[in-house]
């Protein structure tokens, strides 16, 4: 039987400070990573490197917070005129956006528009007060919405 896997990072910042200064200090790294709960492979590479913050996992977001709040203040506008944007319309405004931009993305250039799993992600942290989930218009509508918000 295979045992669970132990959950990454469960250290602080503080460990890895007092684990580095430690080391630096001539403590055996294995003796510090024991001492202060830190994998001995990390905290060596955190040493080799001369890393002081604790990396963060997962994707790094797409768009920063200004940019995002500037995509929902498009939204906004463009639902107060009457065109509301849809989920499939966000995600085709966010890929024209970060090519005219040249915003590094890891959308598909083939479909040309961004994941479903980005556009949830981010009604998740703008609410739905940036995009109406009502996808019950006519294609003309979002034909002219396309180019209302994209550009």
């Amino acid at each position: 039987m295979v045992p669970p896997r132990a959950k990454q990072g469960k250290w602080t910042e503080d460990a890895l400070e007092g684990a580095i200064e430690a080391v630096t200090k001539r403590l055996l790294d294995y003796k510090a990573a024991a001492e202060y709960n830190i994998p001995c492979r990390t905290l060596r590479k955190y040493v080799n490197k001369n890393i002081t913050e604790k990396a963060k996992f997962g994707r790094k977001f797409t768009l920063s917070e200004e940019q995002q709040n500037e995509l929902c203040t498009r939204n906004l506008k463009l639902a107060e005129v009457g065109y509301p944007i849809t989920q499939k319309i966000l995600r085709l405004c966010v890929y024209k956006f970060c090519t005219q931009n040249r915003i590094k993305h890891q959308f598909s250039d083939v479909k040309k528009i961004a994941t479903h799993k980005w556009a949830r992600s981010f009604m998740k942290t703008k609410s739905n007060h940036c995009v109406s989930k009502s996808s019950k218009f006519k294609s003309r509508t979002c034909t002219e919405t396309k180019q209302v918000c994209c550009g």
